[in-house]
Parts: structure tokens; C-alpha cells; sequence
């Protein structure tokens, strides 16, 4: 059984296949203009660092 998603798969959200597309293109290989592409200009990251700082 092949547990992979295919970026081409029609019974996931365009936003899903999307996510996989960008994960093999500049994820899983570094491709910086990729992920430029991807995200917008104004796109921030909240990770844990952004959490744990929000709370000091």
C-alpha cells in the first residue's frame, strides 16, 4: 500500500495538494525561489519561538 499523497490527487482540497506540492518541491529539497513563490510577501511564521516569546 502506497502511503503517499500525490500533489495531483483530486480527492484532497486544492489547498492540501498544494501543501504537498510545496513540500517536495522546496522542502524536501531546499528551493528558496520556490518557497518565495509560495508564500506572500506579508507571510509571518508563528512557531514556538513566537509563543514562548509572547509570553515573557
Amino acid at each position: 500500500m502506497d502511503s503517499t499523497i500525490s500533489p495531483d490527487d483530486g480527492r484532497y482540497s486544492d489547498r492540501a495538494r498544494s501543501l504537498v506540492r510545496i513540500g517536495r518541491e522546496a522542502i524536501a529539497k531546499p528551493d528558496d525561489a520556490a518557497l518565495d513563490r509560495y508564500f506572500s510577501a506579508d507571510y509571518v511564521l508563528l512557531g514556538q519561538a513566537a509563543m514562548s516569546a509572547s509570553k515573557a
